[in-house]
């Protein structure tokens, strides 16, 4: 679908910064460092799906973040303000269904010399990891719990004046954060734990004899893996690492 739209590729592929990918890119060479430059930036609206709850940060804000982003990260190009008929419903709603705009609905919007960006969050997953780390004889000497969180944002930049895609690409990022704990202390969490989940299992066994239901458990385990890396602090990262994706000035601009 996208290969279609877009007549000539500079750029395909998957394009790795750090922690951060890029899936899927691809971008018109007529979208140059120059061209940028000359004719600055609209960021439209960043979505979120109901599919995805965002905690710490909420759907109103992630428009400004991504400005704030972009503003620090470049400062070699403008940021334009956005007209109305960029983000009324009609426009928002088909990129949140489709992840994309129509040729027809591009012809609609007005004919600025702006390029005009649009993203929708597409992924926002959370994982747990466990390792040992040992010495040189090979005993262990210490436990790494660590957790991670993956977002992804789709983005599509349009060309307001020629009505056509010059940048797509789904820009990835994975956060971590990680606890470390020595033989003595892994121990001795890990028999506390033993020992909360005997007194969960007593008390769920009085319940049972005396026929009064224990919902919630008398005592909470020691949680070892860290708390996942906040929405709002990946989504920063990741819109650094979009606005650093787009054309920069090369060794003979």
């Amino acid at each position: 679908m996208i290969s279609k739209q877009i007549s000539k590729i500079l750029v395909m592929g998957t394009l790795f910064t750090s922690c951060a990918s890029i899936d899927g890119l691809e971008v018109d060479k007529s979208f140059t460092y120059q061209s940028l430059g000359q004719r600055g930036l609209i960021i439209s609206e960043v979505m979120s799906p109901d599919s995805i709850k965002l905690d710490d940060v909420n759907q109103n804000q992630l428009k400004g973040l991504l400005e704030s982003e972009v503003r620090d990260e470049r400062e070699d190009f403008q940021l334009a303000h956005a007209e109305s008929k960029l983000f009324n419903d009609t426009v928002l709603q088909e990129f949140k269904q489709t992840g994309g705009l129509s040729s027809k609905t591009l012809k609609l919007l007005p004919k600025l010399r702006n390029y005009v960006a649009y993203g929708i969050v597409s992924n926002d997953s959370t994982s747990q990891q466990e390792k040992e780390e040992k010495d040189d004889k090979d005993n262990i000497v210490s436990y790494i719990y660590s957790t991670s969180r993956q977002m992804t944002v789709s983005f599509k930049v349009y060309d307001l004046e020629s009505s056509k895609l010059v940048w797509s690409g789904d820009v990835n990022k994975s956060l971590n954060e990680s606890k470390k704990y020595n033989k003595k202390e892994h121990r001795r969490l890990l028999a506390s734990n033993n020992t909360v989940d005997t007194i969960n299992a007593i008390g769920g066994l009085a319940g049972a004899l005396t026929g009064k239901k224990q919902d919630d458990p008398i005592l909470d385990n020691y949680t070892l893996h860290p708390k996942a890396p906040s929405q709002r602090d990946t989504l920063k990262d990741l819109f650094e690492d979009f606005a650093d994706s787009l054309p920069k000035k090369g060794l003979f601009d």
